[in-house]
C-alpha cells in the first residue's frame, strides 16, 4: 500500500489537462454554456455548436483567484488530501468489488437457467397433456363417424336402436356444426402453440441490473449540514415517476417535518428540493407511496431559485449578503456576495431568456430632506460566474414601508419586463426600460379578484410562470391557485380548497408539465397542470 501511495505522490509531476471526454490537448478556448474549456475534437464532432465560447485570457482571472482562495483555505486542502485517501481506497477496492459483482450476476444466471429449465418442463408437461386430450378426442370422432357409415348395419344387430339413434344424431350435429365453424381446412392438431419471446423482455425484472450510485462529491466550499452523502442517481427512472401521476388528478405526498413549505423547486423524483423555516431539504418520493425522504442540505437558506438550463439551484441566505450555488452534483460554492451594509439581496430567481441569473438588489441610504432612510430597488442581471452584467435604475422607492417587505421575483418572456410580488400584499409587473420614470415603470398591478371566498383579505405567497407567459399565483386565505394572463388579468381559480389544497404557500412547474403546490402543513400536492387547463372545477370530481 506504502509503494503505491508513494506512485500516486508523483503523478502530478506528470499533469498535463486534457479533455474529460475525449482525452485529447485542450485548446484556450472556454465554453461559458458547458463551464470547461474544449479540445480539437470537441470543434470537430460540433460538441458546442451554438455555444458561448470565449478566450480562455476572458475567464482565467476569475478562475485564477477563485483557485487562489482554495488553496489558501486550510479546511480546503485537508478535504482534498481527504479525498485523495477515499480515492485511493476506492482504487484498490475496485477489483474486490468488481469480482464481487461478477460472481453475483453469474451465480444469478444459474439460477435464471434453473427457472427455465423449470419452466420448460411445465410448457413441455402441458404440450403432452393437451396432445392426450386431443388423442382421446379424435379417437372419439372417429368411432362416431364411422357408426354413422355403418348405421343400417348397426340398426339390424343393437336392440337398444332409440338410445343409438338419438345419441348419434347428437353428435352429427355436434360434427356438423364444428365443421362449419371452421373456415378452413384445420389438419393441426395441437391445442397451444409455442410463440418465441423476446430476449430482452423484462431482463430487468426477472435477471436483474446493475444500479450506477454516484457518491457525495465536495469542495472547499462544501457546507452539506448532515454527514451522510446524498444517493442522486441517474435519470433513467424519470419516465416511471411520472407515469403514476398519468392517469391521475393529483398525488399527495406527506413531508416528515409537517412545517410550511416556504418554497419547492422540483428536478425529478430523485431530486426534489424543499425549503422549510430556513432549512433546505433534498426529498425523494417512492413510487405508489404518499411520503417522501428527505435529507438536510444547508440550514439559514432564505429563498431559492431553479435555474433550468445548468439544473443549479440558487440559494439566497438568511443573512441577505451571500448567495450559494447548489450543481447538479450536490456541491454548493459561494456564487456571489454583497460587501456593503448599504445593500442587501431581497430576491432572486432564473434569468429566463436574458442571462443565467436575476435578482432584486435593495440599496438603503439617507435623505437629508425627509431626514429618514429611503430604500431603492434595482434587477440584476448576473451571468453564471455571479458577475453583474446589467443593473437596472431604481425600480421602486420609498421609505419605511419597504424596508420589512418579502419579495419574490419571476423574469417575463416580454424583454426587460419583470413580476414582482410582495409577499401577502400585491402583485406588480414592471418595465425596466431606462428611459421611463419610476411612476411608469409599473405596467400592471393584480390585487385580487372575488374568489372562494369573497371577504377574505388578499394574501398572495409565491407565483409561477408557466410557458405561455401566464402567472399562477398562490393566494393563501382563498386555499386557491389564481390564474392569470400575461398582463395579470384575472382568468379563473384554476385550485382550490376542493381540490384538497389546506393553506397552500409555495408553488412551481417542472419541465415535465406538473403543478406542486407547497401547503403550510407539510404537505405537497402534484397535479397534471394540462388536465387542469382543460378542465373546469365544476365537472373535475363529477
Amino acid at each position: 500500500m506504502a509503494e503505491s501511495t508513494d506512485q500516486v505522490d508523483v503523478e502530478y509531476k506528470k499533469f498535463s489537462p486534457r479533455c474529460i471526454k475525449h482525452d485529447s490537448d485542450l485548446l484556450p478556448v472556454f465554453c461559458r454554456d458547458c463551464n470547461r474549456l474544449i479540445c480539437s475534437d470537441c470543434v470537430t464532432m460540433a460538441d458546442h455548436v451554438g455555444h458561448n465560447l470565449c478566450k480562455v485570457s476572458d475567464v482565467a482571472e476569475f478562475h485564477q483567484n477563485k483557485l487562489e482562495d482554495v488553496l489558501k483555505n486550510s479546511d480546503s486542502m485537508s478535504l482534498l488530501a481527504k479525498m485523495l485517501q477515499q480515492l485511493q481506497e476506492k482504487q484498490s477496492n475496485l477489483v474486490k468489488d468488481s469480482e464481487s459483482l461478477i460472481c453475483r450476476i453469474s451465480e444469478r444466471e444459474e439460477e435464471i437457467i434453473q427457472i427455465v429449465k423449470h419452466w420448460s418442463q411445465k410448457l413441455i408437461g402441458n404440450v403432452n397433456s393437451s396432445r392426450e386430450r386431443r388423442r382421446l378426442s379424435i379417437k372419439h370422432d372417429e368411432k362416431i363417424i364411422n357408426a354413422l357409415l355403418h348405421f343400417e348395419e348397426l340398426c339390424t344387430e343393437m336392440d337398444t336402436i332409440n338410445i343409438v339413434a338419438t345419441h348419434l344424431h347428437c353428435e352429427v350435429e355436434r360434427l356438423f356444426r364444428s365443421k362449419m365453424e371452421s373456415t378452413e381446412e384445420e389438419t393441426g392438431s395441437n391445442e397451444y402453440k409455442f410463440e418465441v419471446g423476446s430476449s430482452g423482455k423484462d431482463l430487468n425484472e426477472s435477471f436483474g441490473r446493475l444500479e450506477l450510485h454516484q457518491q457525495q462529491e465536495s469542495s472547499s466550499d462544501v457546507v452539506i449540514e448532515d454527514n451522510e452523502n446524498v444517493d442522486v442517481s441517474d435519470l433513467e427512472d424519470e419516465s416511471n415517476f411520472y407515469e403514476c401521476h398519468e392517469n391521475k388528478v393529483s398525488c399527495v405526498y406527506q413531508t416528515c417535518a409537517k412545517d410550511c413549505i416556504d418554497d419547492i423547486v422540483v428536478f425529478d423524483e430523485r431530486r426534489i428540493f424543499i425549503l422549510s423555516r430556513g432549512t433546505l431539504f433534498l426529498c425523494e418520493t417512492k413510487l405508489n407511496d404518499h411520503e417522501i425522504t428527505q435529507r438536510i442540505i444547508k440550514q439559514g437558506v432564505y429563498q431559492i431559485a431553479h435555474i433550468r438550463p445548468t439544473r443549479d439551484l440558487l440559494l439566497l441566505l438568511e443573512n441577505k449578503k451571500e448567495i450559494h450555488r447548489l450543481s447538479y452534483r450536490n456541491i454548493i460554492t459561494k456564487f456571489t456576495f454583497m460587501k456593503t451594509s448599504e445593500e442587501t439581496f431581497c430576491a432572486l430567481n432564473s434569468g429566463g431568456h436574458n442571462t443565467y441569473a436575476c435578482l432584486l438588489l435593495r440599496c438603503k441610504k439617507y435623505s437629508h430632506t425627509y431626514k429618514s432612510f429611503l430604500y431603492d430597488h434595482h434587477i440584476c442581471l448576473l451571468d453564471e460566474y455571479g458577475v453583474t452584467l446589467k443593473k437596472y435604475s431604481s425600480l421602486l422607492n420609498g421609505g419605511s414601508l419597504l424596508e420589512n417587505v418579502n419579495w419574490k421575483l419571476l423574469p417575463a418572456q416580454d424583454r426587460n419586463n419583470y413580476i414582482l410580488l410582495r409577499v401577502l400584499e400585491s402583485l406588480d409587473k414592471i418595465d425596466t426600460e431606462s428611459n421611463k420614470k419610476v411612476s411608469d415603470k409599473m405596467i400592471a398591478t393584480y390585487s385580487g379578484a372575488i374568489g372562494i371566498r369573497p371577504g377574505s383579505q388578499f394574501s398572495p405567497s409565491d407565483m409561477t410562470i408557466d410557458d405561455k407567459d401566464n402567472v399562477l399565483l398562490v393566494v393563501r386565505d382563498d386555499n386557491a391557485i389564481h390564474l392569470l394572463d400575461k398582463s395579470l388579468k384575472f382568468q379563473r381559480l384554476i385550485l382550490t380548497e376542493e381540490d384538497g389544497l389546506q393553506s397552500p404557500w409555495s408553488v412551481t412547474l417542472d419541465s415535465s408539465g406538473y403543478l406542486w403546490v407547497g401547503c403550510q402543513d407539510g404537505k405537497i400536492h402534484a397535479f397534471n397542470y394540462q388536465y387542469l387547463l382543460e378542465t373546469e372545477r365544476s365537472a373535475r370530481y363529477h
